[in-house]
């Protein structure tokens, strides 16, 4: 019996914390042997029991499903935090290409060459959008759409169905997947009275 108190008091160091095989605190959550292998876990009497045992791969079993489950967390926010700033910054370009057709539509037929430039300018931007998987959505006659239209009037008009697209102020564009990156700004149809 004194001899199993030294072998514990050997065990535990000064500060009476356990310590395992090499004199070293076991890790938190895991047993010091290895579990699930053809060796029986040690214990301070020599011979652990078939319950502690199962206890410490009980609790190994706990932890590793609990990094599984941090890891894919942070795998998710990493994506999320990757798709927001994506569309940060394909918001700021659409205010660009925006700019570039405003620019077009005020151009002259006196001003063909310009007019040239800056529609092969349009047509870089889109093209670069689409590059990046974005595509801008013809709303003129489509049926109004709270996800993707954002409407800034009603007009009376006999050119459109009642409640379809009458005319876009700003363009609507998602991503392949039909996502929407920004909702387009329309004026919208009503049967006259």
């Amino acid at each position: 019996m004194q001899e199993q108190d030294r072998e514990v008091r050997e065990q535990k160091g000064q500060g009476g914390e356990e310590r395992g095989a090499a004199g070293h605190a076991p890790e938190e959550g895991c047993a010091p042997a290895e579990v699930g292998g053809s060796q029986p876990l040690a214990d301070a009497g020599g011979a652990a029991s078939l319950a502690e045992q199962d206890q410490w791969r009980e609790r190994c079993l706990r932890v590793a499903a609990d990094f599984d489950n941090y890891r894919k967390r942070a795998q998710r926010e990493m994506e999320q935090a990757k798709r927001l700033e994506r569309e940060r910054v394909l918001r700021s370009w659409l205010e660009v290409v925006d700019s570039a057709e405003r620019a077009l539509s005020a151009v002259t037929e006196a001003d063909s060459v310009w007019a040239e430039g800056l529609a092969g300018m349009v047509r870089q931007m889109e093209a670069v959008l689409r590059a990046h998987g974005v595509r801008k959505v013809e709303a003129v006659g489509q049926p109004f759409d709270p996800n993707l239209h954002d409407a800034i009037a009603t007009v009376p008009s006999d050119a459109q169905p009642d409640n379809h697209v009458l005319h876009v102020e700003r363009g609507a564009f998602v991503f392949d997947d039909g996502a929407v990156l920004r909702p387009a700004r329309v004026v919208v149809a009503r049967r006259p009275r």
